[in-house]
């Protein structure tokens, strides 16, 4: 389908994050299809796995691009400042 296709499906894939997380936090692309979210006030652990959730759902509907729906998977994980600063056990 092209490169010229894949970058029309990246932005499309980031105004979805945008759209799902702009009550909370903000969204970033760091390259290539890896994206990430900054949840600066997360009070708890539970709003941090019910963002979570809200980024999965979101991408249970087809996205669109050029007429195309496209079933896109996502996965998320979450590290927390400081606690995850020297580590990855328990993310």
């Amino acid at each position: 389908m092209g490169h010229a296709f894949g970058d029309r499906v990246l932005v499309s894939l980031a105004r979805r994050l945008q759209e799902t997380t702009q009550s909370f936090g903000f969204a970033a692309r760091l390259g290539g299809d890896e994206f990430t979210v900054v949840f600066e006030h997360a009070q708890s652990g539970d709003a941090i796995r019910e963002a979570g959730t809200s980024i999965v759902q979101a991408f249970q509907k087809p996205l669109t691009v050029d007429g195309r729906d496209l079933i896109v998977s996502v996965s998320v994980g979450a590290s927390i400042y400081p606690e995850h600063e020297n580590h990855s056990e328990g993310c």
